[in-house]
C-alpha cells in the first residue's frame, strides 16, 4: 500500500468515526450498490470498515455471520 492510499484509508476511516452521518452515507451508497456486480462484497467491506473505525471489529464478525 502506497502512503497515499494508506493516508486516504485512515482519512475515510476517520470520517467514518467522528461523523455519523457520513457513515450512514458511506452504508446507503453501499446498500444501494448491493445488486450489481461485487455488490454484496462492498456492502460487507462498508459494515466491516465502519465497525473497525469505531473500535468494533468484532460487531461487524457477528453482523457478517447472521
Amino acid at each position: 500500500m502506497t502512503a497515499r492510499t494508506q493516508f486516504h484509508e485512515d482519512s475515510v476511516l476517520g470520517m467514518l468515526r467522528d461523523d455519523e452521518d457520513f457513515a450512514l452515507e458511506y452504508l446507503a451508497a453501499a446498500l444501494e450498490e448491493i445488486d450489481e456486480p461485487g455488490g454484496e462484497e462492498i456492502f460487507l467491506l462498508a459494515i466491516r470498515r465502519i465497525a473497525e473505525a469505531r473500535g468494533e471489529p468484532g460487531k461487524a464478525a457477528i453482523l457478517i455471520a447472521q
